[in-house]
């Protein structure tokens, strides 16, 4: 439901030419940071929604998001 797309301990991946649409949360995500070589090409990611408002005072916030 929070992601798309996830390339966990994997190298040499492709992910291509997929459509996400109406999702919550990440759309590409690379678990671990030790996956080397994949590639992710022209994917598209539209109606992106927030998993939750952005926590802290108001200068802490992410500039245009919405208040829930």
């Amino acid at each position: 439901m929070f992601r798309c797309y996830v390339i966990h301990a994997t190298n040499y991946a492709r992910v291509l030419r997929n459509t996400a649409y109406n999702v919550t949360g990440n759309c590409y995500y690379i678990e671990d940071g030790v996956e080397e070589n994949n590639y992710l090409m022209f994917n598209l990611a539209a109606k992106v929604h927030w998993i939750k408002s952005p926590s802290g005072p108001p200068d802490w916030s992410q500039a245009g998001a919405p208040s829930y």
